[in-house]
């Protein structure tokens, strides 16, 4: 079994980072404001 990757690019430096689609990351999705919050553990994001 495996999760959905969101690729998620930070428009000031440009990298590009691959989040895991799992509730341990994922703490709120609006469709309506077009933003996903995440909580990203140590290392994820650098």
């Amino acid at each position: 079994m495996s999760n959905d990757i969101y690729v998620v690019k930070d428009l000031n430096s440009h990298k590009e980072y691959l989040i895991p689609a799992v509730k341990q990351f994922i703490k709120e999705i609006s469709i309506e404001e077009k933003k996903i919050v995440i909580e990203p553990i140590e290392g994820l994001i650098e």
